[in-house]
């Protein structure tokens, strides 16, 4: 565990993909940095058998929306959010109980 500022812990949060075959899974989130203000990233391709570091925050809360490489969502919810290059995402909630890493699995 790690503190950042005052008494305020540290959140990371990554995103794996555990297929073995040759398919990124897109992942995008909308959590509150570091620095403040709330925003949105992504899509961002996650190779396969790869992680990815998606946020840093001292934020319990924050939203993720991942697809496979055949368009299908494979992290999904009723958060809609618009996306900086363009379009939508679909956007589940997550809160997390403790300080720490917290890692999303997904793909194939």
């Amino acid at each position: 565990m790690r503190k950042v500022a005052g008494d305020d812990y540290l959140i990371r949060t990554f995103a794996v993909n555990t297929c073995t075959r040759q398919r990124a899974l897109n992942v995008a989130v909308h959590f509150r940095p570091l620095s403040g203000d709330w925003k949105t990233e992504g899509f961002f391709p996650v190779p396969p058998n790869g992680i990815a570091l998606m946020a840093e925050s001292t934020n319990r809360n924050y939203y993720l929306s991942a697809q496979r490489s055949d368009g299908r969502a494979e992290i999904g919810g009723d958060k809609i959010r618009d996306m900086p290059a363009g379009g939508i995402g679909r956007f589940r909630t997550f809160g997390v109980a403790d300080w720490g890493d917290v890692f999303h699995r997904g793909g194939c």
